[in-house]
């Protein structure tokens, strides 16, 4: 896990440092960006299963 993700879940937006975690509930909008130079690296848990929970524009980040 390296690097640094901006997380947008819902209508906020929080940043992680390597060694961080976040908890996004069930059913909440999100999605995760790279906005820096380097890598990201993570890992994702999900419990249940994602369903419709992340938004849907992957290619429309600005980088």
């Amino acid at each position: 896990m390296s690097g640094k993700a901006t997380f947008e879940i819902e209508d906020k937006v929080i940043e992680i440092d390597k060694g961080s975690g976040i908890h996004i509930p069930p059913k909440t909008k999100h999605r995760i960006l790279n906005r820096q130079s380097e890598n990201l690296e993570f890992i994702v848990i999900s419990e249940p299963t994602t369903r419709g929970d992340r938004y849907d524009d992957p290619f429309e980040q600005e980088v």
